[in-house]
């Protein structure tokens, strides 16, 4: 069909906490390695795990060193236009169904077309456990959120 996909971990960009004094200084080399492949993409697929009803930390700070104004570029340039879905996996028995309409509310707010097909795992530490295990009905769950953002991209 033609789409690629490329696996990113916020871990393998080296993103320090926000803190405007380390922005004053110049934005990091990892953030600027994200915002560039995040400028490059034409939509997202958001996988995060629910802690304490939310998404992750990790994640919210990507989120914004993302967002800040850098040089020529537009406003929001990281998120506007975008296409996302999301998807979380907690070991509850929802799945992180809490987390993700927060996420949504914040990706709305930066200029992110959130599609509303998502993909939650409850129990993941058993659903998980083993990539030859993962049930037909999961692959078909990430099958739709895929779907979803590939037909709006």
């Amino acid at each position: 069909r033609g789409e690629q996909l490329q696996l990113r971990r916020l871990r393998d960009y080296d993103i320090p906490l926000f803190d405007q004094d380390i922005e004053d200084q110049g934005m990091p080399t990892g953030v600027l390695k994200l915002r560039q492949d995040m400028k490059n993409a034409d939509g997202f697929l958001i996988a995060s795990p629910e802690y304490n009803s939310f998404f992750s930390g990790v994640l919210k700070n990507a989120i914004d060193w993302a967002s800040r104004p850098y040089q020529d570029d537009p406003p929001l340039v990281c998120f506007k236009n975008k296409v996302a879905g999301l998807l979380s996996a907690s070991p509850g028995q929802l799945g992180g169904i809490r987390g993700l309409p927060r996420l949504a509310t914040l990706l709305r707010g930066l200029g992110t077309l959130v599609v509303p097909t998502q993909c939650t795992v409850g129990q993941a530490h058993q659903a998980l456990a083993s990539p030859d295990e993962i049930s037909a009905e999961l692959i078909n769950k990430v099958d739709a959120v895929v779907d979803a953002v590939i037909a709006c991209c």
